[in-house]
């Protein structure tokens, strides 16, 4: 049983796995299959019901595409964020991750000019 302060961590670890599953359109069943877990197994985790072992961590890095950090950071703590702003970061570093180097760079470019922008408007989080 997890002590009462791995809580937040917890439940940041099951809310990432959790969207990106959803951003890929899978099911728990389908990448419960994919990484050899069970649904129940899976649906635990994404409530935050238990720690994943390092290698089911691995596992859904691999098969989600997805950087290990994304799983396992939790945005709310690093950087004060709202739910739907630590939903937001998982979705665009995943989506930038799928880009090709060509549209990576025009992705650069626009977020520079849309920081650029949002900083002149004195806009913060």
């Amino acid at each position: 049983m997890a002590r009462t302060t791995d809580l937040p961590v917890l439940r940041a670890i099951g809310r990432n796995i959790a969207e990106v599953r959803n951003y890929r359109g899978l099911t728990q069943e389908q990448l419960a299959d994919w990484i050899d877990v069970s649904a129940d197994a899976l649906a635990s985790l994404e409530r935050g019901a238990r720690f994943p072992r390092l290698r089911t961590l691995l596992v859904l890095s691999r098969e989600l595409d997805v950087p290990l950090r994304d799983l396992i950071e939790d945005q709310k703590n690093v950087a004060d964020a709202s739910n739907d702003r630590a939903r937001l970061m998982v979705q665009a570093r995943t989506l930038v991750h799928d880009l090709s180097d060509e549209f990576l760079a025009i992705a650069v470019e626009q977020l520079s000019a849309l920081a650029r922008r949002d900083g002149s408007s004195g806009a913060k989080d």
